[in-house]
């Protein structure tokens, strides 16, 4: 393994751990959900439509 790669296997484990972090706080968790609901009501009514 490179310098290089090492390099980028630590960068992108650093930002997995930052994700799963950041998807822990109770509001963006909120947040996601309510878009997820958007989405799935969004793709039903065209689904409806067609």
């Amino acid at each position: 393994m490179t310098e290089a790669d090492r390099v980028y296997f630590a960068e992108r484990e650093e930002k997995e751990r930052a994700m799963a972090e950041h998807a822990r706080d109770p509001a963006i968790a909120l947040a996601h959900r309510r878009l997820a609901e958007a989405y799935a009501r969004r793709l039903r009514e065209a689904q409806a439509s067609v």
